[in-house]
């Protein structure tokens, strides 16, 4: 199970953070490239418990729009919360280029 931090941007332009639990991490993540093309991905995760660390971490934090996107000055929280449950980082995507033919090898390797 995988958990995801991507950023994007909120009304005027303002930039937020999306934490996200999916069990098919690439095809959530085109899902939500193909409707967000400015999104960005920071960060995957894999843990066997996702989903719950997803919820607990939503439920200790508040949300600034809907249930899952937060301030962008969240990201460190988000960083430090995943690496205390010690769960391991599959990527760090400050890149600028994505491909998602590397992330399904990563995946299934």
């Amino acid at each position: 199970m995988y958990i995801y931090i991507f950023k994007s941007f909120g009304e005027n332009q303002t930039e937020i953070l999306k934490f996200g639990f999916s069990s098919k991490v690439d095809s959530r993540l085109s899902s939500h490239l193909s409707s967000n093309p400015l999104a960005k991905i920071l960060y995957i995760y894999y843990n066997k418990d996702a989903q719950k660390m997803e919820s607990d971490f939503h439920r200790h934090n508040t949300a600034i729009f809907g249930d899952e996107w937060y301030d962008v000055n969240k990201l460190q929280d988000m960083i430090n919360f995943m690496n205390v449950k010690g769960t391991k980082c599959l990527f760090d995507f400050n890149l600028e280029q994505f491909n998602f033919n590397q992330l399904k090898y990563i995946v299934k390797s």
